[in-house]
């Protein structure tokens, strides 16, 4: 399996958001999270669209004077009220060199927002009965480090495991943009427990990976095709995939971090 920037761990997924969650920028889908910001000297276009009964004016001061302080590039947003869409809207550029306007339907990567989805899908496992929550990883991943045999899955989801962070595989300091899973997974093999499992807490894009390739051993599919079947094609979600930085996305929106306050 290849995973590109993005994909790498936990699999980033892109959403095309209809009228669903706020979002900053980054890539793929139509509403997402992200803590990237942009630059400052971008000015906010309002494009927003209100339905039913017009909503005060504050909530459009509040996203532009937001966006200024944040250094936001873009972003799209939709108020959903027992199913019904109040208001929504697109603010900003989607891509700041060339100018392009962010719409409705504009796609952005949903980033660590994918981890909720890799949880559900750990806990459809679980009441399948084909993992439990506190099975060893060991039971379902070969070639582990002795230090890890003692990690639960229920460690991984909790960020409890003691696994480092970032899950991004490095060269001489810079992010390789083309891994396979087994690169990632033999780099992160490298790195020592930053506590004994169940005694700390640290964020861990990793231990999400590993959860990853639990879903993969235990139910037979790809990733991708467990969360299409499962999930994604249940619910309608006709524009949710898992992240491919090499395929041709309509609308995609670029994806900008901040460096040294710009």
């Amino acid at each position: 399996m290849k995973l590109t920037a993005g994909a790498f761990l936990f699999r980033f997924l892109c959403v095309v958001a209809a009228c669903t969650v706020n979002v900053q920028c980054q890539t793929l889908g139509r509403a997402s999270e992200s803590s990237n910001y942009g630059r400052p000297e971008q000015q906010a276009v309002d494009t927003s669209q209100s339905r039913g009964a017009a909503l005060p004016d504050k909530i459009d001061e509040y996203i532009k004077r937001e966006m200024a302080a944040r250094n936001v590039p873009g972003l799209a947003f939709a108020v959903v009220d027992h199913g019904r869409v109040l208001r929504q809207g697109a603010y900003g550029l989607a891509n700041l060199e060339t100018g392009s306007q962010l719409r409705i339907d504009s796609v952005f990567e949903l980033a660590s927002v994918t981890k909720p989805i890799t949880a559900v899908s750990v806990m459809m496992l679980v009441e399948q009965k084909k993992l439990a929550l506190d099975d060893s990883i060991n039971k379902y991943l070969a070639n582990l480090a002795p230090a890890w045999h003692e990690i639960t899955i229920r460690q991984l989801l909790s960020h409890t495991s003691g696994l480092r962070e970032y899950g991004l595989v490095r060269c001489d300091g810079s992010e390789l943009l083309d891994i396979s899973t087994k690169q990632q997974f033999e780099d992160l093999a490298k790195s020592p427990l930053l506590f004994v499992p169940g005694s700390g807490t640290q964020y861990s894009d990793s231990g999400y990976f590993l959860l990853g390739m639990i879903i993969e051993a235990v139910s037979g599919q790809t990733y991708r095709d467990f969360l299409q079947q499962r999930i994604f094609g249940p619910l309608g979600m006709q524009h949710t995939t898992v992240l491919d930085q090499s395929a041709i996305i309509p609308n995609r929106v670029s994806s900008y971090t901040l460096q040294k306050g710009n």
